[in-house]
């Protein structure tokens, strides 16, 4: 392992402390390196998405994913930077309302968002949580699709409500589920675990030892796919207007990050610092809250992906096309590429002559036996020709599925 990599196990959160105000990521373990008198991350800059409609922005999403999974599964020994995003609730709340602008019946439209979304938490406590460990029994790793599916439960009645009832829900979940920052699970004894769920995140106690990692807590992603819903309708509006609409909001969005940055009191938990040079400042600044994703995170990712919108709606139409080939499938290039990067990952340590065993359980191996990954990885170059590697060859598997999907008219194939 390269000097300066700090391990830190799957730990509560309030250890956090220790480790310089590092925030966990929803991984068992990270793989960061120190610099100076702190720990670099990658800005939200470079995660600005841009969006032409629900299939494109699913694409890039999916696209970034492999190398979220890629730098999780410890195929990067250098440094495993925090990611930024999430913008994945978002798009299913549009997504929601444009299906009623299409004409679905709203008790049709409740009832597949109510289902979809029981389907989705069990699909990710089951087969996507077992690619993450390669274990029986696993750990649960409940993270965006958990957070997706919960969400859409909870749309699934509010979409009986008036279009900006429901844009007037996500705003004040957004805007003040920061408010509930100082309840601490440890506070609500035997419903600790209920909170950690909705709420604050991390390790996750049913009455006993650890049974796994809550990364993305539901309520404020609730709230993100909720003020997507309420957003929809600028998105049937003409180009013309829309795109207006969409570049002022969006700056609207950043001007009010900027301002409640600096101020350094509200909307975030972690206040940012000046530090030893303007780039390292610059980084303390941008480095907001995603788990649970603060009012700032929210302004700053959505309020880039807004403004944007009018030069990345101009794309190349080669270049929309093909990002709608894996948008038009997100649900099955998700959990295929978690398979497929996870296997590569044990496949390529092997070869380079490592053991690979710590990669089988590696949630319980980050908490109890760190030795087992150390060592495993690649440098940072080679993860991304792997990324490049895996969306490649998934790039086939999701164009004859999305072609299977466009061309059957089956029930089941709407849940997959």
């Amino acid at each position: 392992m390269a000097k300066g990599l700090v391990v830190v196990a799957l730990v509560e959160r309030h250890l956090a402390d220790e480790v310089e105000d590092l925030e966990l990521p929803p991984a068992p373990y990270v793989l960061a390196q120190r610099r100076g008198d702190g720990f670099f991350f990658r800005s939200v800059l470079a995660r600005a998405a841009g969006l032409l409609d629900e299939r494109v922005v699913e694409g890039q999403i999916g696209c970034h994913s492999v190398l979220r999974v890629r730098l999780h599964i410890t195929l990067h020994k250098e440094a495993a930077h925090r990611e930024s995003g999430g913008v994945g609730s978002r798009p299913a709340g549009l997504s929601s309302w444009l299906q009623l602008a299409r004409g679905k019946p709203v008790r049709e439209l409740s009832w597949l968002l109510a289902t979809r979304g029981l389907w989705l938490v069990v699909l990710e406590i089951t087969v996507v949580s077992f690619g993450w460990a390669f274990t029986v029994p696993w750990p649960l790793f409940l993270q965006v699709i958990w957070a997706i599916g919960w969400s859409m439960i909870a749309l699934a009645p509010l979409v009986w409500a008036p279009r900006a009832a429901v844009l007037a829900v996500g705003v004040a979940i957004v805007c003040g589920h920061n408010l509930l920052d100082p309840i601490a699970p440890g506070r609500l004894g035997a419903a600790a675990w209920l909170w950690t769920l909705l709420h604050e995140g991390g390790v996750l106690r049913v009455g006993g030892p650890p049974i796994g990692f809550a990364a993305y807590p539901v309520l404020p992603w609730i709230g993100v796919m909720a003020l997507g819903y309420g957003l929809g309708a600028i998105f049937v509006e003409p180009a013309r207007v829309r795109d207006r609409k969409l570049g002022r909001i969006g700056v609207a969005m950043l001007v009010a990050f900027v301002v409640l940055r600096a101020l350094n009191v509200v909307g975030d938990a972690r206040p940012w610092t000046v530090q030893g040079s303007a780039v390292a400042t610059a980084m303390s600044f941008l480095d907001v809250t995603k788990y649970p994703p603060s009012l700032l995170y929210v302004l700053v990712t959505l309020g880039l992906v807004l403004s944007l919108w009018p030069v990345i709606a101009r794309l190349p139409r080669f270049v929309t096309n093909e990002l709608a080939v894996f948008g038009a499938v997100p649900f099955f290039f998700y959990v295929i590429h978690i398979y497929v990067v996870h296997a590569a990952a044990v496949v390529a340590n092997a070869a380079a002559g490592r053991d690979p065993s710590g990669l089988f359980g590696y949630f319980e191996n980050g908490h109890t036996a760190p030795e087992r990954i150390a060592g495993l990885g690649f440098s940072l170059p080679v993860v991304y020709v792997a990324t490049v590697a895996v969306v490649a060859l998934l790039y086939p598997l999701c164009r004859w599925w999305g072609d299977v999907k466009r061309t059957r008219r089956h029930w089941a194939l709407s849940y997959l």
